[in-house]
């Protein structure tokens, strides 16, 4: 553990780097979900900065605590370098040191469950909410029934969640035919590249964007502006690193645990090519939406027009959001509606 050997051995390996960060940022990622549901939250104005960084800060300080403890204190090596690179389960082979290998498989397993298990619940209480907001603008068919909000009192998204639970399975389908251990590579690099690096960087370009080219976002931001700059400028080189870092194959440079954790599993460029193959087809069914199906019946000649009606309360001092009311309608571009319209005024309530 000393600062002299931590990175002894280290290669300027385009392959190794970007395998190892997408496992990373999904290990980390999580802590931006509370962005996606603060309409949900109990006080959200006070608690959820507060949250966001005790979570972001134990959270890392745990993860390094536990890397300390597989590679020890001092000389002392709990679990040996060769050991947390032969592909086996570095926490699994860290409890076999203390216990029983039975006994330390079946707490292993205890551990992963409720770890996997707080993750899905996470994940799927969000991630409905954020399918239902797309939905909510007309961009998903069957819209209505997508976007609206089911047992008042617990506004619950029915059908968004089963939209949901229909990618999830699709997902375990295409999956199939692989091991588990490779289709959950696979998904994870796939999830990380798209979700993490590739949003990411746009994202970060946007924001440097605005710092610099729009001065009213400067002026209302209390965000400090450097602090803005910096960040943004780290997610554009990390994250367009690895964008473009996965497209370059392994080399007889590269090391040969992380090749024999990918190339045992799947071909080097898959993650790359499945994901870019993703974004390719939602931009594709974005331009089936905007440009041919306006062409189509009584839609042709018009433009979908969402007009949303936000409804506020006041709680504990602070105005929030309780409910919003949602028009849609197939609009002629002079500005008359079309005699049929099947979208028109569909009012969408979400608590």
């Amino acid at each position: 553990m000393s600062a002299q050997t931590s990175f002894s051995g280290a290669r300027p390996d385009m392959f190794g780097w970007s395998n190892a960060y997408l496992p990373i940022v999904f290990a980390y990622n999580g802590y931006n979900q509370a962005n996606y549901i603060l309409s949900e939250i109990h006080k959200p104005r006070r608690l959820f900065p507060r949250a966001v960084i005790i979570a972001v800060v134990s959270v890392s300080i745990t993860y390094i605590l536990v890397n300390i403890s597989y590679r020890g204190l001092s000389k002392m090596v709990v679990v040996s370098k060769d050991e947390q690179m032969s592909g086996t389960k570095v926490a699994l082979m860290f409890l076999m040191k203390f216990m029983p290998e039975a006994r330390a498989r079946h707490l292993y397993g205890a551990i992963t469950s409720i770890s996997s298990l707080g993750n899905i619940i996470v994940m799927t209480f969000t991630a409905a909410r954020v399918k239902q907001e797309i939905a909510k603008e007309g961009i998903l068919p069957f819209a209505k029934f997508f976007g609206e909000t089911y047992f008042e009192d617990d506004a619950v998204p029915v059908g968004a969640l089963m939209l949901h639970w229909t990618c999830s399975i699709l997902l375990i389908l295409v999956t199939w035919p692989m091991k588990p251990s490779g289709a959950y590579k696979i998904l994870v690099n796939v999830t990380s590249y798209t979700l993490d690096a590739f949003f990411s960087t746009f994202l970060s370009v946007g924001m440097l964007y605005l710092r610099f080219k729009d001065h009213h976002w400067r002026d209302i931001s209390e965000t400090n502006h450097l602090i803005s700059v910096l960040s943004a400028v780290i997610g554009v080189i990390s994250n367009g690193y690895v964008l473009l870092a996965s497209w370059f194959p392994p080399t007889q440079a590269s090391p040969a645990a992380i090749k024999g954790l990918v190339l045992r599993y799947y071909p080097w460029f898959l993650a790359p090519t499945v994901s870019w193959t993703i974004l390719a087809l939602s931009v594709g069914y974005w331009l089936v939406f905007r440009f041919v199906v306006p062409q189509i019946g009584y839609r042709r000649g018009c433009e979908l027009v969402v007009e949303r009606y936000p409804h506020f309360v006041t709680r504990f001092g602070y105005t929030v959001q309780a409910f919003e009311r949602i028009e849609r309608s197939w609009v002629h571009r002079g500005g008359s509606a079309p005699e049929e319209n099947e979208l028109s005024n569909l009012p969408l309530n979400h608590t």
